[in-house]
């Protein structure tokens, strides 16, 4: 388990006998050498910090450059998907019996979206999953590196040995794209249903499906 050591006001990361051999190693030397090797090592300690928090930000940056072409491929997809389907709903608008039609066109509709827009799902997942795993596996590897060269500037200040470190990967929870199905209806929405079905027939199915168009 790694611990705390304390350099003259710096603390520093080391696992347990890390640590023991760092104290030592500091309390054989003088008061001055002691002082001057702690502000050596916390000059490069600074360095690699702030080169850490500059790897973040580009990591960061990166995210978002990830998600914002993720954003324009989904509507780039949904300009283009609805079009395969509008024959679909022109057939169950001629064909649905006059009480189902509306029934017939929504179920038409969830159908569509499941189907059409479940392999675009599958397949953005896994490219956007590939593609966070070598962006978090490229910042988990430079962080490793300047851990170690941490740890070797105290192993070179303190003559004293410390062996490479592994740092862990880091831990992400895999995202889901999901959709919901909301049927919320307007005010007025029931008193449009009465006025619908008196209609004439040919004009009902084509307002109805005019709207199931303008849905997908």
């Amino acid at each position: 388990m790694p611990r705390l050591a304390t350099l003259g006001g710096l603390i520093f990361a080391c696992w347990d006998p890390d640590a023991v051999s760092l104290e030592a190693a500091a309390l054989a030397l003088d008061a001055d050498e002691l002082a001057r090797r702690v502000v050596e090592f916390g000059a490069a300690a600074a360095e690699q910090r702030q080169a850490f928090e500059d790897e973040r930000t580009l990591l960061a940056r990166d995210v978002a450059a990830l998600m914002e072409d993720l954003a324009e491929r989904l509507f780039d997809f949904a300009r283009k998907a609805p079009a395969q389907w509008m024959d679909r709903l022109q057939t169950v608008a001629c064909s649905a019996p006059p009480g189902q039609l509306e029934d017939e066109l929504q179920r038409s509709l969830e159908i569509a979206v499941q189907e059409c827009f479940e392999e675009f799902r599958q397949a953005e997942a896994d490219r956007v999953e590939e593609a966070w795993s070598a962006l978090a596996e490229r910042f988990r590897a430079k962080t490793e590196a300047r851990v170690n060269r941490v740890r070797a500037t105290a192993a070179d200040l303190f003559t004293i040995s410390l062996p490479d470190v592994a740092v862990p990967e880091v831990s992400s929870e895999r995202e889901q794209f999901f959709y919901l199905f909301l049927h919320v209806d307007p005010l007025g929405e029931e008193l449009l249903r009465v006025l619908r079905r008196v209609l004439p027939p040919a004009l009902r199915r084509r307002r109805m499906l005019a709207r199931a168009r303008e849905q997908l």
